[in-house]
C-alpha cells in the first residue's frame, strides 16, 4: 500500500501578523458569555473552550485545571478525553467553564502543556449580559504564539 502525504488545510497553517508581530496558529477558541442557571436562579459567567479542529469520529472533552487568584484566572489545558456515549458523533472538543458571581474586569490566561500562554482581559457585566474583550496579549512575543482565537 502506498502512503500519500496529506497537505494541511490553509486554515491550519501558521500566519505572521505584521501589525502585532504575533505568529498565529489557532488551536483553540474561547467563547465567553453569560447564561441564566435554573438551579441557582442567577446569571453565571461561562467560558466555552473549543478546539479549532473538528473531529470526524468522536466528540472529545477538553481536560483543564482552573486556578484563581483575585481577578486572575488560569486555565491550564491538560489534553483531550473521550466521552462515554453510545453513539459517537462529529464535532469540536469542548469544555464549559462555569464561574459564579463575576462583575468587573478579569484576566484569563490559557496555558498549554508546553507552557505557552495567551491572555485576555475581559469586562463582565451580568446586569446587561455583556462580556467585552478589553485586550488580548502574549506573555513573550518571541517565545509564545497566538494559539487561542476569541470568538465572543
Amino acid at each position: 500500500m502506498v502512503r500519500t502525504k496529506k497537505e494541511k488545510p490553509i486554515s491550519e497553517l501558521a500566519v505572521f501578523d505584521q501589525n502585532t508581530g504575533w505568529i498565529m496558529k489557532y488551536e483553540y477558541q474561547i467563547k465567553p458569555y453569560i447564561e441564566f442557571d435554573d438551579i441557582l436562579k442567577k446569571d453565571i459567567f461561562i467560558i466555552e473552550l473549543l478546539t479549532f479542529r473538528e473531529f470526524a469520529s468522536f466528540r472529545y472533552d477538553i481536560d483543564y485545571i482552573l486556578t484563581n487568584t483575585n481577578r486572575e484566572y488560569k486555565i491550564q489545558i491538560k489534553g483531550l478525553n473521550s466521552r462515554d456515549i453510545a453513539f459517537p458523533f462529529a464535532g469540536k472538543a469542548a469544555a464549559k467553564i462555569r464561574i459564579t458571581d463575576m462583575i468587573g474586569n478579569y484576566t484569563f490566561h490559557i496555558i498549554k502543556k508546553n507552557g505557552e500562554t495567551n491572555s485576555f482581559d475581559l469586562k463582565v457585566n451580568p446586569y446587561e449580559r455583556l462580556v467585552i474583550l478589553e485586550r488580548e496579549f502574549l506573555k513573550d512575543k518571541k517565545k509564545h504564539k497566538k494559539f487561542v482565537e476569541y470568538i465572543g
